[in-house]
């Protein structure tokens, strides 16, 4: 099973808010774990600590994962980057059932608001969220 990190990078690039390591045509440049000083317009996802996880007694104990992330959302405008974010966020929030690969997801959590941390050396804007993937690896 994949890194959440990586399954959130797949559904954002499908849903066209952005391209993977960028080109020097990309609006927004999608990066995992690490973000680079350029471009200006960047998602970094990250992962960090879940929740606890479920167990579901059939004929056996199938452990779902509670995976959590952050999105960090980085632009040169405040207002461009907190719209970002937000379409980020309405994208994953609450998806509902799908399949990356053989992971199941039944859902993804977002946090209700993004929460902005302030400019950084070169005074971009940037903001954060977190959520949760509720996933299970089968056949």
């Amino acid at each position: 099973m994949n890194p959440v990190s990586v399954d959130i990078k797949d559904l954002l690039v499908a849903d066209g808010l952005g391209e993977f390591a960028g080109t020097a045509s990309a609006q927004w440049a999608i990066f995992i774990s690490e973000e680079p000083d350029k471009p200006n317009m960047t998602i970094t996802i990250y992962d960090t600590p879940g929740e606890a996880a479920d167990k579901v007694m059939d004929g056996g104990a199938d452990h779902f994962m509670h995976s959590g992330f952050q999105l960090r959302v980085r632009a040169k405008r405040y207002l461009t980057a907190h719209a970002h974010i937000e379409e980020c966020r309405k994208a994953l929030d609450r998806r509902g059932k799908f399949k990356i690969d053989k992971t199941h997801y039944d859902n993804i959590n977002m946090d209700p608001e993004p929460l902005p941390i302030g400019k950084d050396s070169q005074g971009r804007h940037t903001f954060t969220i977190n959520g949760i993937g509720y996933r299970q690896e089968r056949p």
